[in-house]
């Protein structure tokens, strides 16, 4: 008999079936796009990240090139980031088939 996904597997998926979904939120729109963005810098200044942390100078690294986009490149960055989505969404799928999920 073929065992069953484990309880890291099962939490892993879960967990990432939860980001994908706020991800696929981020798609709606540019708009909701550049709240993700306000959300993340929300996470630095309130405290929920150390800013000073390796995540927390990731997040602001990115935070601060997203602002410096140009307002076209930002529509491209958008759909760039939701095909993206898509695709890690796929994929997330398929693994969840193979191992029965």
């Amino acid at each position: 008999p073929i065992a069953g996904p484990t309880t890291h597997e099962r939490q892993f998926h879960q967990a990432s079936t939860f980001l994908l979904e706020d991800l696929n939120q981020s798609c709606i729109s540019i708009d909701s796009l550049v709240d993700l963005f306000a959300a993340l810098r929300a996470t630095v200044a309130q405290g929920i990240i150390d800013g000073d942390s390796a995540h927390g100078v990731y997040v602001r690294k990115h935070c601060l090139g997203f602002d410096e986009l140009a307002f076209e490149s930002v529509g491209r960055f958008w759909e760039s980031f939701c095909w993206y989505v898509d695709d890690a969404a796929d994929w997330v799928h398929e693994c969840k088939m193979e191992m029965n999920m």
